[in-house]
């Protein structure tokens, strides 16, 4: 729906942008958009980018990564490993 629209053209903003919307969510309650946002990133960007929500908000790393996982166990670990790089 309209709200899932709204959620994947967050998704398409810079890195802070992104992990500032993420934030909100995530302070407001709403991890499961949240995570949905962090999940659209993992999938569509490279690792070491969808790493740098988390290097911006570092609050959103168990989010990014639980989101990650969701894609596959392969994205989880290449997230994993950027993150582990910064």
């Amino acid at each position: 729906g309209h709200a899932r629209t709204l959620l994947h053209q967050a998704a398409a903003r810079t890195a802070g942008e992104v992990a500032a919307v993420a934030g909100l969510l995530r302070a407001a309650g709403r991890t499961d958009e949240a995570g949905e946002i962090l999940e659209t990133v993992a999938r569509t960007r490279p690792a070491d980018a969808a790493a740098d929500l988390a290097r911006v908000r570092p609050e959103l790393t168990d989010l990014l990564l639980a989101a990650a996982s969701r894609i596959s166990a392969s994205c989880r670990r290449d997230v994993a490993a950027a993150l582990a790089r910064r």
